[in-house]
């Protein structure tokens, strides 16, 4: 059997399927960047967001034979817009990990397995309409060509989304394209539809004008900025970031103790060459600058924060020859600079933030490792100094970060902390220590062995004390398993009709968003966790999919134990080399290993999923099972928590292996196959 191009009309089923795909992909990552911004403490959780959306597609693709629910959908948007106004804090406490805590009087405090659950079904019943039409277009037309197109859309998605984050669109344009995706797909004449949805478009675009006015979009933050003394003649600004208060641009003088650190407690505090990373709004700059600093390397990931800084700060420090910007994750330049500096500054990199919807690693994870702290000791001239300080919060954080770095330098750090501010503190490492002036209060250090496990690049917690599953979390993922169970159970009629769900799929989906997950973490870790490596990474993971798909379509008999056995031999090498071991390699040779390493399980999967979809009967109540299980392997990412994001290769092998057991005898025996291709499925 040949592959031979259908004819693709305007407004035919491809089509349709490629924008329905478009608007469910859309609408997922435009939830992932409005309710965190909102929704203070949402912003460490995001990938509930995410799988919320898995999971209200699942229920959508399996209800595609109900009524459908697709003309509510403006209206739930509506009610996903006007969440944003409810001001609302997710109540959170663990004694297994560490969360900033907001005292805002202005909001109304729920505790987060309250919250969380609730939010995840409303979420989820969002996607359900958008879902049940895709999953009716899937019925006409064969599966794999289907599917081909549902990737098509899916890519589009990402990449349109991407190209609002590079040009800073805010959620005016977001929200607009979702509409009019959602009336191209209605169908009807302009007429009807002004009639019958403009009223609600008009209040959905009225309530986001009133809730965005006064804010700026960064590619990771909602910001808005406050004046800090007279409105006409400020001396400062305050930022906040996703509803809370990030950073102020101001005269250093005005600052924290801490910030005084690395001059105050030297007897030769003379910097030629300083490195800082967290540079926002300017403060350390302008303190740089100050005490006579030759050259500044700025960095910083928000390129929006920058340009406030650049245009806010009083003493307007980005304006200084000597100061040369650069929007990276400081991770990645210490990886990829040459030159040696006297201090390097980590200026108060505590972001509210993951680094994706994907993982439970926050913007700055990468930084605070122990390989990190080696790379920034190498990146140090023979006198010179690493200052990291931030209002810590726990003791044992203050410990653990003391630890890291005797590791890292081989050498206790100096360790400045009054006793009237417990978690405020100032943390100094490197060949420098010799020159602290005599007679500084004593170093807050504890005993190497007394300090909490470390974090490193296998296990990037920086904001946990021990390796542990948090109950908080184990407690929330059984209310979301018992609500997900109960909605398989009715929507397959009873127990009795379980034993004919789809199983294969339901676990090719867990390993799929496992192995999704893991490579998104390894990507950060090699490229940074910047906005546009996440982007690139699921552009190129949908695209080995389709090409798996496209790979499939072309073949008349694929060996599907064959690709099981490729794809498990690839996860069981995930587990045999670190991914520590291709950072130092250059960027061409380190992305080609890492995406043959990382990426090409993708592509193997993918060719496993469209063997077992061609022949398929009912294709929507099969996706449906995928979605569901991605559901499975999203909550499995929390177990990185526990045993580290390289074992989590381990996991996905269970899942694939599940599969693998679960596949009907006849698709491992080819006679699938070839009942399809005598069927004139492609």
């Amino acid at each position: 059997m040949t592959f031979r191009p259908a004819t693709i009309r305007l407004h035919g089923p491809e089509i349709r399927i490629a924008l329905a795909s478009f608007l469910l992909l859309f609408l997922e990552l435009l939830l992932i960047r409005w309710l965190p911004a909102y929704i203070l403490h949402l912003a460490y959780f995001s990938n509930f967001v995410l799988l919320a959306s898995f999971f209200g597609s699942g229920l959508g693709f399996g209800l595609c034979d109900r009524r459908s629910l697709f003309p509510l959908f403006s209206l739930s948007l509506l009610l996903m817009a006007a969440a944003g106004g409810v001001h609302l804090d997710m109540s959170f406490r663990s004694e297994q990990e560490l969360v900033f805590q907001s005292f805002a009087s202005h909001r109304s405090s729920v505790p987060f397995w309250v919250l969380g659950p609730a939010l995840f079904v409303v979420v989820a019943a969002v996607f359900i309409g958008p879902a049940q039409l895709l999953g009716s277009l899937f019925r006409q037309l064969p599966p794999l060509t289907a599917y081909t197109w549902n990737l098509v859309g899916s890519i589009v998605g990402v990449a349109v989304f991407a190209l609002f984050s590079a040009f800073g669109a805010g959620p005016m344009v977001w929200f607009a394209v979702t509409a009019l995706a959602y009336l191209v797909l209605r169908g009807s004449s302009l007429r009807r539809t002004l009639v019958r949805e403009g009223a609600v478009l008009a209040v959905l675009f009225l309530l986001l004008h009133v809730l965005t006015s006064g804010t700026l979009w960064s590619p990771y933050y909602k910001i808005v900025i406050k004046t800090m003394g007279d409105p006409e003649a400020p001396t400062g600004y305050s930022l906040y970031a996703n509803e809370s208060g990030h950073q102020t641009l101001q005269d250093p003088k005005f600052k924290e103790w801490i910030y005084q650190a690395p001059y105050l407690l030297f007897s030769h505090p003379t910097y030629q060459d300083v490195l800082i990373i967290g540079a926002g709004g300017g403060t350390d700059v302008a303190l740089a600058l100050e005490r006579g600093a030759g050259r500044i390397d700025a960095v910083d990931i928000d390129p929006t924060i920058l340009d406030l800084g650049r245009k806010l700060h009083p003493l307007q420090p980005y304006s200084d020859p000597r100061v040369h910007v650069t929007v990276a994750d400081g991770r990645t330049f210490l990886e990829r600079t040459d030159r040696m500096y006297d201090l390097i500054v980590f200026a108060l990199t505590d972001s509210l933030a993951l680094a994706s919807s994907y993982s439970n690693t926050r913007l700055e994870s990468y930084l605070f490792t122990e390989e990190s702290f080696r790379q920034a000791r190498h990146r140090l001239k023979p006198n010179g100094l690493l200052v990291l300080y931030n209002y810590y919060r726990e003791q044992w954080l203050i410990d653990k970060l003391g630890g890291m770095l005797e590791r890292a330098f081989g050498q206790p750090p100096y360790i400045a902390a009054p006793t009237s501010y417990v978690t405020l503190a100032a943390i100094l490492a490197g060949p420098k220590l010799t020159d602290l002036v005599p007679g500084r209060p004593p170093s807050r250090t504890r005993p190497l062995a007394q300090a909490p496990t470390a974090a490193t690049d296998e296990w990037p917690f920086l904001y946990m004390e021990r390796p542990a599953f948090p109950r908080i979390y184990v407690l929330v993922i059984l209310e979301i398993a018992v609500l997900a169970a109960a909605a398989v159970f009715l929507l397959q009629g009873g127990p009795g009709q379980l034993r004919r769900f789809p199983w294969q799929f339901f676990f090719l989906g867990a390993g799929f968003l496992l192995l999704e997950t893991k490579n998104v973490v390894n990507f950060q870790l090699l490229f940074g966790s910047t906005w546009i490596v996440n982007a690139l990474v699921f552009l190129a993971i949908l695209g080995f999919g389709l090409a798996g798909v496209i790979v499939r379509r072309r073949t008349d008999r694929f060996p599907i134990a064959g690709a099981y056995v490729v794809l498990l031999a690839i996860l069981g090498l995930n587990l045999l080399l670190p991914l520590s071991d291709l950072a130092a390699l250059d960027p061409a040779p380190r992305y080609v290993a890492a995406a043959l390493l990382t990426l090409s399980p993708v592509f193997f999967s993918s060719l496993i999923f469209s063997e077992a979809f061609a022949g398929v009967a009912q294709p929507g109540l099969c996706l449906s099972a995928n979605l569901l299980g991605a559901l499975a392997g999203g909550f499995s990412e929390y177990a990185a928590m526990l045993i580290g994001y390289r074992w989590l290769a381990a996991v996905a092998m269970l899942y694939y292996l599940a599969s693998w057991v679960l596949a009907p005898r006849s698709q491992l025996t080819g006679a699938q196959t070839r009942a399809a291709a005598a069927s004139g499925a492609p």
